[in-house]
């Protein structure tokens, strides 16, 4: 009953005024508060910080143009960290993506098995494929090729991380 009773509301922190309100101060969470730098405005203009996240799903190009050092003093390692292996993981199922549109769907709609009413999913799988298709190896060949580049991937994302002795758990 005690510490309901002593936590204080979040909007109550809140200075009132304009430009305030419940989503700045979910934002600030999660960019932190600025610096005195990021404050001056020789460094940057209000503009630059009211434009920085319009549109939607505008955070896709922040995460590739923001430095790991401005993500580093704003939210930490953690933050860092996690946003790495975001972008790792959104460049791999973006290669296998356009890899299986390009060859496997193409391969797996040339069988007949399924059907050839445009409605049938099936068409789409390698159940459409005849055991005896000249293109069956293909399956095999692209899961070894996703399972390398996924390999590849993650070595990578493993390579630019920063450990430190301090924070080794034994």
């Amino acid at each position: 009953m005690g510490l309901i009773s002593s936590a204080r509301p979040v909007a109550a922190s809140q200075p009132s005024g304009e430009g305030s309100g419940p989503h700045l101060f979910l934002t600030s969470l999660f960019y932190g508060e600025p610096s005195e730098k990021e404050k001056s405005p020789s460094e940057s203009s209000p503009s630059d910080s009211e434009t920085k996240d319009m549109g939607f799903c505008s955070w896709l190009s922040s995460l590739y143009h923001m430095k790991d050092e401005e993500i580093r003093s704003k939210c930490g390692i953690d933050a860092v960290t996690y946003l790495s292996f975001q972008r790792h993981i959104m460049l791999l199922m973006t290669v296998v993506s356009l890899l299986s549109l390009a060859v496997i769907l193409p391969v797996n709609f040339s069988g007949n098995l399924q059907g050839d009413s445009p409605k049938d999913f099936g068409r789409t799988t390698l159940a459409n494929v005849s055991a005896k298709d000249s293109f069956l190896w293909l399956h095999s060949v692209f899961a070894l090729v996703y399972f390398i580049i996924t390999l590849l991937s993650m070595a990578h994302h493993s390579a630019r991380l920063e450990h430190r002795e301090d924070e080794k758990v034994c």
